[in-house]
């Protein structure tokens, strides 16, 4: 699940971006545990906060590609790959966080 601040921030971010004068309300409501008013906000602007997250998403598992291709690089040029022995553990690494993320983007998809 996709944190209730993870959601503020994202919405905050976006009220910012149209300069609404909803953006202090927002504050206001996370900063005074208002939850109501956070919901209602966040109903209110719900495709918005969800679209934007899902770009956000959409760009993690696109640099997650990225350093994927200059990781093979890397070890497909043997002399790199004993200056940087953990090549393979990152590379890992990244495989983890983009199955992780491309979860999130499922869900997100189903969401919007």
């Amino acid at each position: 699940a996709i944190s209730s601040e993870v959601w503020d921030i994202i919405l905050y971010e976006q009220l910012d971006k149209l300069n609404s004068p909803k953006k202090q309300q927002l504050y206001q409501a996370v900063m005074s545990g208002d939850e109501a008013t956070k919901q209602s906000l966040h109903q209110e602007n719900y495709f918005l906060t969800v679209k934007a997250l899902l770009r956000h998403v959409d760009f993690l598992v696109n640099e997650l590609d990225e350093l994927d291709i200059g990781i093979e690089a890397q070890l497909k040029h043997g002399s790199h790959a004993q200056r940087h022995p953990r090549l393979p553990l990152l590379k890992r690494h990244n495989q983890y966080a983009r199955t992780i993320l491309e979860r999130v983007q499922e869900k997100l998809d189903s969401m919007g």
